[in-house]
């Protein structure tokens, strides 16, 4: 049909606008442009943000666990000697199997599925592979007796916060490499407790102040010779009981760089090192501490002892704190200030080489218990209990029990009526000649058996009749006098 020019132009069905065509080819270029870009950022975010958690993951206890074929990555090195393969040979506590994932013995793997038991004899070298950062080493190795060496070089130690009984009961253990520093940790109470076999030990690595337990740390380390504690920080630290108990084998100890300004407890510290001939504690601060129980307990070949420097007022325990110090000639305890001390018992028992001990300037209002605090001090001459209070004291059994130089025991000034056992007080004190009773009021007393026995030939007691119960003189020698100062 032939088109009139005047008509106007109708688009026929099924052909389309080349400017149409053109925009609709740009909104499609557009769109795709922007979902290319979403996906890229939303690729970028999730890259990122797995980034954050694996690089997080090495240093928290992640539940991602690497992969088990590596091994440079948490793991502790350690040698067993076994003599006696047996099913309950085991190599780590069991309270661990759930944070292994690898366990290598002599180099294989195996399987994880309880405490792996040892098939032959002879030394066993283990690697102990780590799910996870640890946070604790707590009884890792608790009375492990076949462990003879450990390395934790190679494991991640950022988070460790206790290791509290690490090695304890280790009877075989003799090497031992820590860390190069631990950040967090606190608590370190009894790690080598009855590491019997162990000879030396680098403390170096706990230079961080973060310490605040170190009880027991060297207990019954009986073969312990060398302890090096150069950078050994214990500004911290409030518990510091047992810490050398019973190392039989120290002749000497370095503590000079030893802090002790916030320690509360020092009870039974060197109990029982009888080879140490000497101890520099002239350092140390004790203004905070409560507990000096058996401090120096054992002590056999220390001859001299200078505590002038010692702040004791806070202090409520002495028992045994000086006992059995068979060696010790001069004891310097003039600065002690005792205003809340409570217990006394066997203070200066068997100090068999003191001459002279000299407590008078002691404020005993608060102590209860004297008991044995002189037994056997055997060439003790001369004791002065002119100022002491004894308000309190109920126990003076075997105070004075075989001090067979002793002559002569004033106890006038001496407060007995709350005393109730006095028990073997004077037993086999045989040269004792002059005993002055004159004020003890034994009034409470229920026990004195044997309070006079053993003492020999002639001599005086003086006594107060209206306080003193006159049965008790019967347990005296027959030739000795008896004068009652109420008549």
């Amino acid at each position: 049909m032939e088109k009139l020019d005047n008509e106007p132009f109708v688009e026929e069905p099924g052909t389309i606008n080349e400017d149409e065509i053109k925009t609709q080819t740009f909104k499609k270029g557009l769109i795709i442009i922007i979902i290319s870009a979403v996906l890229i950022v939303a690729a970028l975010i999730i890259i990122l943000i797995f980034f954050v958690f694996e690089k997080d993951d090495g240093n928290s206890n992640s539940d991602s666990t690497p992969d088990s074929d590596s091994s440079d990555f948490n793991y502790i090195n350690a040698k067993y000697m076994i003599d006696f393969p047996t099913n309950e040979t085991i190599i780590f506590h069991s309270s661990y199997l759930d944070s292994i994932r690898l366990l290598k013995i002599d180099g294989n793997n195996v399987t994880i599925e309880n405490n792996k038991t040892f098939d032959n004899e002879g030394v066993h070298t283990i690697q102990i592979f780590f799910k996870n950062t640890l946070t604790s080493l707590d009884n890792l190795f608790f009375q492990i007796n076949t462990l003879q060496e450990v390395d934790f070089t190679n494991l991640i130690h950022s988070e460790i916060k206790s290791a509290s009984d690490l090695f304890n009961g280790c009877e075989m253990l003799i090497n031992v490499t820590f860390n190069e520093h631990y950040e967090k940790i606190t608590n370190i109470s009894n790690l080598f407790a009855g590491c019997q076999s162990l000879q030396s030990i680098n403390m170096n690595s706990f230079e961080k102040d973060t310490l605040i337990d170190i009880s027991g740390l060297f207990s019954r380390c009986g073969s312990l010779e060398n302890i090096i504690l150069d950078k050994f920080n214990t500004k911290n630290v409030i518990n510091m009981t047992n810490l050398f108990y019973e190392c039989g084998y120290l002749e000497e100890i370095n503590l000079t760089n030893f802090k002790t300004s916030n320690v509360k407890h020092m009870s039974n510290m060197f109990y029982g090192c009888f080879s140490l001939k000497s101890i520099d504690v002239s350092s140390f601060d004790t203004s905070k501490v409560i507990n000096m129980n058996g401090m120096f307990d054992g002590c056999n070949e220390i001859t001299s002892l200078s505590l002038k420097n010692f702040d004791t007022k806070n202090v409520v325990d002495m028992y045994f704190m000086f006992a059995d110090c068979y060696k010790l000639r001069s004891l310097d305890i003039s600065s002690f200030k005792t205003d809340k001390l409570e217990d006394m018992f066997g203070m200066f028992k068997k100090c068999i080489s003191l001459e002279e001990i000299d407590i008078s300037h002691f404020n005993t209002i608060k102590v209860k218990d004297m008991s044995d605090l002189f037994g056997n001090c055997t060439i003790l001459k001369k004791v002065n209990l002119k100022n002491l209070k004894t308000d309190n004291l109920e126990y003076v059994i075997g105070m004075f029990e075989n001090c067979i130089s002793l002559t002569s025991l004033d106890f006038t000034y001496f407060n007995t009526q709350k005393v109730v056992d006095a028990r073997y007080m004077l037993t086999d004190c045989t040269n004792l000649k002059i005993i002055d009773f004159s004020n003890f009021d034994s009034q409470k007393l229920d026990y004195y058996e044997g309070i006079f026995s053993g003492l020999t030939s002639e001599g005086i007691i003086k006594y107060n009749s209206s306080i003193f119960n006159e049965t008790i003189l019967n347990l005296l020698p027959e030739d000795w006098t008896k004068e009652d100062i109420n008549q």
